[in-house]
């Protein structure tokens, strides 16, 4: 059969065209298995499309409800948002978390199942509610009272103490009696180490307002500790302040002497020292215009006496003596 070069170019022609509209047609039709819709019926609901994945299991259809899937938990406002551990199930850094959150001591607690208990019986009593408002109202006037007595801050609660010294490691305990100048080395038991600082604590409390100072002993103090023992006294003995500074020679050689001093005065003065470098405010209103300066003050916190420059220790006590005698 014989064809023309018209027909057969007019074939081709229409074969390309085709092809074109063909593969026009498939590259705009939508790719997705399911389109968006939303049905009337169901308010707010809407389904969301997704592209069809040759995995039987991804072809699933999510609806949506606002901003959240039905896969989220539904939200229950009766629902506690978080339960609380069981005690015996928790760690003990955790125990001790919940027991200062509900203030609670567990300084008294050596073990791990005394921290349980004590976690117990926390969270029982603080879901009891508090019935008798008369007598919560009587104890909290009585606590503003004991608080409000100029002696309350100075008693010693040595059971308190006691508890929380227990708490602390035996080389913790042994590094504060060291601090304090108490020999340790013959006490074997952690007890007998709880014991000796309670006693340097309690001998403190009752010499030193501020607890900074201690019988024998020449104490450091703070511009706050210093006012404290000024004005607010925790015994009739007198107060010598040593102004000094650590570059010094004749402040480091006068130390020396006062600490010889301090034991043959034991409780009979208040012994401290203030660094002039770090508390400069406090040492120009003293008017230390030279180092060291030594100052005794009274029990009502009157400046009774003063002195400049070094001294010896014999000197020292004869004139704490002097002025202590005619004040």
């Amino acid at each position: 059969m014989f064809y023309s070069e018209g027909f057969i170019l007019r074939l081709i022609m229409k074969t390309s065209l085709y092809n074109v509209f063909f593969l026009f047609a498939t590259t705009t039709t939508p790719n997705h298995a399911f389109q968006s819709k939303t049905n009337p019926k169901s308010g707010n609901i809407k389904i969301k499309s997704k592209p069809f994945i040759a995995n039987p299991y991804a072809n699933t259809i999510q609806f949506m409800h606002g901003s959240a899937t039905t896969q989220d938990s539904p939200s229950c406002p009766s629902c506690p948002t978080e339960e609380k551990k069981i005690p015996s199930d928790m760690k003990v850094k955790e125990i001790k978390a919940e027991l200062r959150t509900l203030q609670v001591s567990f300084a008294d607690c050596f073990e791990r199942d005394s921290l349980v208990k004590r976690l117990v019986d926390a969270r029982s009593e603080n879901n009891q509610p508090t019935v008798d408002i008369d007598q919560d109202k009587t104890n909290c006037e009585t606590n503003v009272n004991v608080d409000s007595s100029p002696q309350a801050s100075s008693i010693f609660d040595r059971e308190a103490e006691r508890q929380e010294l227990r708490a602390l490691r035996v080389k913790e305990l042994r590094t504060q009696l060291a601090a304090r100048d108490i020999r340790w080395g013959g006490m074997i038991e952690k007890e007998d180490l709880v014991n000796a600082l309670l006693n340097s604590m309690e001998e403190a409390a009752n010499f030193s307002s501020s607890g900074a100072l201690s019988p024998g002993s020449v104490g450091d103090l703070t511009d706050d500790e210093f006012r404290k023992e000024r004005d607010s006294p925790a015994t009739s003995a007198p107060l010598l302040l040593d102004i000094y500074a650590t570059w010094c020679g004749p402040c480091k050689f006068l130390q020396t002497q006062l600490d010889v001093a301090s034991k043959d005065l034991g409780s009979k003065v208040r012994l401290a020292k203030l660094d002039s470098d770090k508390y400069p405010a406090l040492a120009g209103s003293l008017r230390a215009e030279g180092l060291p300066t030594l100052i005794i003050f009274d029990n009502q916190g009157k400046e009774i006496s003063r002195k400049e420059g070094a001294l010896m220790k014999d000197d020292l006590i004869q004139w704490i003596e002097e002025v202590t005698i005619k004040s």
